[in-house]
């Protein structure tokens, strides 16, 4: 990992000014930040790196990653209250990120932190709450696929990279415009509600049919989960819940839930 090429474009006042480097890492890019956090290391502190051996996804799911692609796994740290909210400001800052370098419109946000494209997924995100040292502690993890070189076909049906998209971009530049994104828009976060319009325009789903699964009852595997809820998406509320609207006209708020777009 080339220090100088994410320092070159780093913007932000705090978030990644303290920043360690890996080609490849043993334990995920998360546990890395709590380990920092247990020594004291200021909110902002960052982990980026080439490969993570231990990747995690949400629901205790392994992030799946290989050496014949090339991705991005970064964390940083904040020093706070757990906030659902956090990851959906991830991954606005995700989608911001990647417009600084071209977007055609196609990729998108699937609720509530899944960037797409083509309704294959792109990046992953996972936030994470410890309390160390009697203070909250958030990791921000990001997975992005930024390109193959080789993929078995199985997973090249759910799976997307920039490079698919005609993104074409080094590793460093994108983790220091994920940087710079999201410090502005978690200020947006603490401030005001305004950034969840923004977050809206880029949501997949809006006004289709879906079906919300509830995966968490079955260790997250959704091939074998129930399905909840179906009905019409109709956006996030400010708390950035997923709104639903039901058969009979009611509106649901859902905090939790794996949605997926059901086709017609």
């Amino acid at each position: 990992m080339n220090r100088e090429l994410i320092e070159n474009r780093l913007r932000t006042q705090r978030l990644g000014r303290d920043l360690e480097l890996f080609d490849e890492i043993d334990v995920s890019t998360n546990d890395r930040i709590f380990e920092l956090a247990k020594k004291g290391r200021e909110e902002g502190c960052a982990v980026v790196a080439g490969f993570q051996k231990k990747g995690k996804g949400r629901m205790g799911r392994e992030w799946l990653g290989s050496r014949y692609e090339k991705t991005l796994a970064m964390s940083f740290l904040l020093r706070c209250a757990a906030d659902p909210r956090t990851a959906l400001i991830a991954a606005l800052a995700v989608t911001d990120a990647i417009e600084v370098f071209g977007n055609s419109g196609s990729i998108k946000i699937k609720w509530p932190n899944d960037i797409v494209a083509g309704g294959k997924k792109l990046c992953g995100i996972l936030t994470e709450y410890r309390e160390i040292n009697g203070e909250g502690c958030v990791a921000v993890g990001i997975g992005v696929n930024i390109s193959w070189k080789q993929l078995p076909d199985e997973i090249k049906k759910t799976a997307a990279s920039l490079a698919d998209e005609g993104i074409v971009l080094k590793t460093e530049e994108l983790a220091a415009e994920i940087l710079n994104a999201f410090e502005k828009r978690y200020e947006q976060l603490i401030k005001d509600a305004a950034w969840i319009q923004d977050y809206k325009k880029r949501m997949d789903g809006i006004g289709e049919k879906i079906n919300v699964y509830d995966s968490a009852s079955c260790g997250g595997r959704i091939e074998s989960a129930r399905i909840a809820h179906t009905g019409i998406c109709e956006g996030v509320a400010d708390d950035g819940r997923l709104l639903l609207r039901l058969e009979d006209g009611a509106v649901i708020a859902l905090s939790g839930g794996e949605v997926s777009i059901r086709k017609e």
